[in-house]
């Protein structure tokens, strides 16, 4: 993960850029094609190593030498010489998943008690990206194990924040945008671009990117995931990239009464979109699909609070807050 070199040229690259750049902020080391070696594992006749400016348990701050190693440079790459390649483990009568991140892995036997951080103290242990990107896209293969999926998370965010959050943790939280695999072979490199959800009108200082090949604490054993080309697509103008736009007044409607959250999108034709509603550490509370022109009511039994309501569509993405109690 310490990588003296790497930084001195982050640092004389950024001096060197021009102002108007910096919105175009993207990941360090985003192809994977630059690694460290940790460790050479005699058992299994491998070295153990992390792509450059990202880690896995093997760099936990706990529980590092009793962990499994789940994190594989591969040669199978979507562009370039490598990509990376995490699989899931049995361990301790558990499963250990495949898991890797800009922050660093806090380890625990149980998994409930686990999670990924951002250390804004310790430069081997944060990604910095200034800027609000409109979604991120990445390409990726998948080897399901009994149901089991994968999961991207990228939490853009101020100050500490940890992955899963508290509620302290999420008032740091910026935006953060979430794709999970099929639950299936996926064998051919495959291409996944998702939206930003934006909670606060600030710009943010760090990414904490989070992937894992498992489905967080019910991951199966045997489930494998490669990851290629990361990429933060920004809102230039580029009708290809999914646009993020709050909900014109009157467009989007949204209210809770009585248990239920009630829902009214207007648009021209009928047409049908993928809703979601998330809280404000960027839980996904619900998800289905939504009718224009039509209310739509939504049971939905959590806390009080200010929650999100997102409708997609296939090149918008419109957003509005609603308060729950």
């Amino acid at each position: 993960m310490k990588n003296t070199l790497l930084f001195l040229l982050v640092v004389t690259t950024t001096l060197l850029l021009p102002a108007g750049l910096f919105a175009q902020a993207q990941l360090e080391n985003a192809g994977f094609e630059k690694w460290d070696t940790l460790a050479y594992d005699p058992d299994n006749s491998i070295l153990i190593v992390e792509p450059v400016k990202w880690s896995s348990l093997k760099t936990a701050d706990n529980m590092a030498e009793m962990a499994p190693n789940v994190c594989f440079m591969s040669e199978d790459a979507h562009s370039g010489n490598y990509s990376v390649h995490l699989m899931n483990k049995s361990s301790f009568g558990t499963v250990a998943n495949g898991i890797l991140t800009c922050g660093r892995i806090h380890a625990e036997v149980e998994k409930e008690k686990a999670y990924s951080y951002t250390d804004t103290n310790d430069y081997s242990w944060h990604m910095y990206l200034s800027g609000r990107p409109d979604s991120v896209a990445g390409w990726y293969k998948y080897t399901s194990a009994d149901g089991d999926f994968g999961t991207f998370n990228f939490d853009l965010h101020r100050n500490f924040y940890k992955k899963p959050a508290t509620a302290e943790d999420s008032t740091n939280l910026v935006g953060s945008a979430l794709f999970e695999t099929p639950a299936a072979q996926v064998t051919e490199w495959t291409r996944f671009c998702v939206p930003f959800t934006y909670y606060w009108d600030t710009v943010p200082k760090y990414i904490l990117v989070t992937i894992s090949s498992g489905n967080s604490y019910n991951a199966k054993a045997g489930s494998e995931l490669w990851v290629d080309d990361l990429e933060m697509i920004y809102n230039d103008g580029n009708t290809t990239s999914v646009k993020k736009k709050p909900a014109p007044e009157g467009m989007l409607k949204s209210w809770y009464s009585q248990g239920f959250l009630n829902i009214r999108f207007s648009s021209s034709g009928n047409h049908s979109y993928q809703l979601s509603v998330m809280d404000m550490t960027g839980r996904t509370v619900y998800t289905g699909m939504l009718s224009s022109n039509n209310r739509q009511q939504i049971p939905l039994n959590v806390q009080q609070g200010i929650y999100v309501v997102r409708v997609s569509g296939k090149r918008e993405v419109y957003s509005k807050k609603v308060f729950i109690k």
